[in-house]
């Protein structure tokens, strides 16, 4: 699932950053982004007026042993925000808000060190992504979700501190490998591990807590790093986000352990 965000970066940025620099944004450039962008939400829509409730069968989703609402899908109502999707959310907010300044500044810090498109770094980084997804998700089933949650933030603190030094192109793209490398390890990852901690009527609250990092990290974030760039350097708050990401690693180890959550993934594999 993670893949569909993956297969739109691929294509996407490096075709938008063509589209203004040769159409140029005086040429209906911006007009012409944002009505494809309008075409792909349209289809997807369409793909999504398909999904039918009884096919997922929520009656299944009721807990272990209740009995009467509860196993009918009735009972108590899920919470809008999930307790025990709390930590999780913390630890992934530390990955989103690396993509506050990758939204806000990328394009610029391209600009001003002559590192290429823009776009180039989305097309390596989706690349590096799916191939990682492929195999993070199994490995995080038979060795445990840490096994890929804390390597894929480290990976992405690298790719920040690549950011914050890259003065030529294959630095640029080396970062865009680590950041995918690293999204593509911690995404299944963290998903899994927030499915393993919720209730199961809770599971789409879970879900909708886990995604408010990136709202809070990615959208929001935008609004920090913007003032920060002044004092520090458009680079440097790459760097500055780097160590977030780190801290986030650190804290998912010292809050939640790796052993028990090891051996929890290989009890559930068989093993």
């Amino acid at each position: 699932m993670g893949n569909a965000i993956n297969a739109s970066f691929l294509y996407s940025p490096f075709v938008a950053s063509y589209i203004l620099t040769y159409v140029g944004e005086n040429s209906y450039g911006f007009t012409y982004a944002f009505v494809f962008s309008a075409a792909a939400a349209l289809l997807g829509t369409l793909f999504a007026a398909r999904i039918s409730a009884r096919r997922i069968g929520f009656e299944q989703a009721a807990p272990a042993g209740a009995t009467g609402r509860a196993s009918a899908g009735g009972g108590d109502k899920p919470p809008l925000v999930s307790k025990a999707a709390l930590f999780p959310t913390l630890v992934f907010l530390t990955y989103t808000f690396t993509t506050a300044p990758t939204n806000t500044f990328l394009p610029l810090l391209a600009s001003q060190g002559n590192l290429g498109n823009p776009g180039l770094f989305y097309t390596v980084f989706s690349v590096t992504a799916m191939g990682a997804m492929a195999v993070a998700g199994p490995i995080a089933d038979r060795l445990g979700r840490p096994t890929v949650i804390v390597p894929g933030l480290l990976s992405v603190a690298a790719a920040m501190f690549v950011l914050n030094g890259a003065f030529f192109q294959a630095m640029f793209l080396s970062a865009g490998f680590f950041a995918g490398l690293g999204f593509g390890l911690l995404q299944p990852g963290i998903q899994a591990f927030t499915v393993d901690r919720v209730p199961p009527r809770e599971r789409s609250a879970g879900m909708a807590t886990l995604q408010q990092a990136w709202d809070i990290g990615g959208s929001a974030g935008s609004f920090v790093v913007g003032p920060l760039a002044t004092p520090f350097g458009v680079a440097n708050v790459f760097g500055l986000t780097g160590v977030g990401a780190v801290v986030g690693a650190v804290g998912f180890v010292a809050g939640n352990g790796w052993g028990r959550v090891g051996r929890a993934g290989r009890a559930a594999a068989g093993d």
